[in-house]
């Protein structure tokens, strides 16, 4: 399947239906569209393996082919020598810019690199072993347009969200607290995880629970921004300026 314009992959909905059961997986594209993709499984096993293709993209993309074999599976042709490489999915995506493909499996979804190590739920880039589910994400997001790109991971542990970011190269990203002077809080560990979150915006900044991140790694409470910002008179230079807009709007309603 094609990867252009996706904003996330996530899994959806699993259901059992005439001795099988059913994969259901959420790939968001820009515009708020959404498409469901569907796989029907055996109960206890994966499908039996075929190479035969009953439908590939048009075109190779950063080195790879997505296909979707007879027996409803995903995979992908490699572009140097048109072979179809062993790997299945229940679905997959084309390969970005930095290596990486968005796949699902098993019920969850995760990044792949070319090597075809995927990222577990440790952050760690690592081979499906046979026979083994995957251990990864619930949902995944594409890469920021930032200087620093990032991806938002998120994995749910019974009632509670895990929340993480990838780099370019498949690696957790740390973040470490800055303070009200602009000092690092030497005494305050790197943090990966998070409860809450969301994607970095084109700046490289992204907000979690009571903090603003940097893509770059920094990360600082929102109380300390509010003073800096204070002091340092932009929240006068905000609400001055609403205030002349309010009154020029007043002025025009009042000619």
């Amino acid at each position: 399947m094609e990867g252009k314009n996706v904003v996330s992959l996530s899994f959806a909905e699993r259901r059992e239906h005439d001795g099988e059961k059913i994969l259901s997986y959420a790939i968001e594209y820009e515009g708020d569209k959404t498409t469901i993709v569907s796989i029907n499984l055996p109960l206890s096993d994966r499908p039996v393996k075929t190479d035969e293709i009953a439908f590939a993209n048009e075109s190779f993309v950063n080195g790879f082919k997505v296909v979707k074999t007879k027996n409803g599976e995903y995979g992908y042709i490699r572009e140097e020598d048109n072979f179809l490489l062993p790997y299945r999915f229940d679905v997959a995506l084309d390969f970005n810019e930095y290596g990486l493909a968005m796949v699902g499996k098993h019920g969850y979804v995760t990044w792949i690199n070319t090597n075809f190590e995927y990222l577990n739920s440790r952050g760690e880039m690592t081979m499906e072993q046979e026979g083994l589910p995957f251990s990864a994400w619930d949902k995944i997001n594409a890469f920021s347009e930032c200087e620093s790109p990032l991806s938002l991971i998120i994995r749910r542990f019974s009632d509670i969200y895990a929340y993480n970011y990838i780099d370019t190269f498949g690696k957790f990203k740390s973040f470490i607290e800055v303070g009200y002077n602009k000092e690092l809080k030497i005494s305050s560990l790197p943090l990966t995880t998070f409860h809450t979150g969301t994607s970095f915006n084109e700046q490289g900044y992204a907000t979690v629970e009571n903090f603003i991140l940097s893509s770059k790694g920094y990360m600082i409470d929102l109380n300390d921004l509010l003073k800096m910002c204070a002091d340092n008179g932009y929240i006068d230079l905000i609400f001055n300026g609403i205030d002349k807009k309010v009154q020029e709007h007043d002025r025009t309603l009042k000619r």
